[in-house]
């Protein structure tokens, strides 16, 4: 009876333990994936003419504008070298409504976002990225 007590205190101990083991895994692979995400994002920003940035529109016009085609061939260059991330693209904010400047997709994409477009989905995080000049994570935004 006395050594079933032991076996028992001591499963509960290794489950314990198990479970400490596995929390502490997750937050340390949780924390070094975001850190890797965001300097790749910064990389990439640190690309990005801001000049060409500055001479866009944020309407369909930039359709015709070889500022807008050339970041999004960077964009489009950096998607290639980074197959593991889906989308990349630059947002604007108009008033208080955040948009597209430019995606990664191609026109004929069903996901392509036109520049201009609204994004009304932007959550609170993605809207306090435009006041801050830190990156943001959670919710899959990166700004550099």
């Amino acid at each position: 009876m006395k050594s079933q007590k032991y076996l028992y205190l001591l499963a509960v101990v290794i489950f314990v333990l198990g479970m400490a083991a596995s929390v502490y895994v997750f937050f340390t692979v949780k924390l070094s994936e975001e850190s890797s995400l965001l300097k790749r994002a910064n990389t990439i920003a640190q690309l990005i003419s801001v000049e060409s940035i500055k001479n866009l529109s944020g309407s369909e016009s930039d359709l015709q504008n070889s500022d807008y085609l050339s970041l999004k061939n960077d964009l489009q260059k950096a998607l290639k070298v980074n197959p593991d991330i889906r989308f990349i693209y630059l947002m604007g904010r108009k008033e208080n409504n955040i948009f597209f400047f430019v995606d990664s997709e191609p026109p004929n994409s069903p996901d392509y976002s036109p520049p201009g477009q609204d994004y009304p989905k932007a959550s609170s995080k993605c809207h306090a990225a435009f006041n801050s000049d830190k990156g943001i994570h959670g919710d899959r935004f990166y700004f550099g």
